[in-house]
């Protein structure tokens, strides 16, 4: 008896030394396992499609807000007119959407220049009453006039005003390069002066004449 019992004992001590066949495992190794990819973290289905919509840009939708854009650029054009006698040279989509205006005030000798600011919403923004410099730059024409900022008649946009002599140093603004930079607290605009044709000559011509 007793050697049959030593006979079993010696048996389960030599297959516990034995090596595992390649690709099997113990029973706890394999509980582990499948206890580690349940716990894993997963990603909820809103993150997922966060991630998604976030990857995902709709070449549609860049093509129409370049469109909308490029249509509301069009439609900015310079005008020339007259006021009171003196001549104005204006950019923009009409008088209630100016963004620049510049007339000579003929009787003293004056151009005043007129530029949108902001809103009165706009925190970057000069107040009504405030001064407020003027910058204007095209090619290596420089000029900076001294001006204040008023509301518009709605109360719904700001501008810059401000005077500067007549004089043909001016005029150089509109003929020495394709873009007019202007500059204003908060604010700095880009005015193509392609579309300008031959209006600048006739502003120039009608406040020269007219000194």
């Amino acid at each position: 008896m007793h050697r049959a019992a030593r006979r079993v004992l010696a048996l389960l001590a030599a297959s516990l030394l034995l090596p595992l066949p390649i690709g099997t495992e113990p029973a706890f190794a394999q509980d582990r396992t499948i206890i580690a990819a349940q716990t894993a973290p997963k990603r909820s289905v809103r993150a997922k499609a966060k991630i998604k919509a976030k990857a995902k840009v709709d070449p549609k939708a860049k093509g129409k807000k370049k469109k909308k854009d490029k249509a509301a650029q069009d439609a900015r054009a310079w005008s020339a007119s007259r006021e009171g006698g003196n001549p104005v040279l204006m950019y923009g989509k009409g008088a209630e959407e100016t963004i620049i205006s510049f007339a000579c005030l003929l009787e003293t000798g004056l151009v005043r220049v007129v530029t949108i600011a902001g809103t009165p919403a706009g925190r970057r923004a000069p107040r009504p009453g405030d001064g407020a410099r003027i910058r204007l730059m095209a090619g290596p024409t420089r000029f900076e006039l001294a001006g204040t900022a008023f509301t518009s008649d709605t109360g719904t946009t700001i501008y810059v005003s401000g005077t500067t002599r007549i004089a043909p140093r001016f005029f150089a603004l509109f003929k020495r390069a394709e873009t007019m930079t202007v500059e204003v607290p908060g604010r700095t605009t880009g005015i193509s002066l392609k579309g300008l044709g031959p209006r600048g000559e006739a502003f120039e011509r009608a406040c020269l004449a007219g000194r």
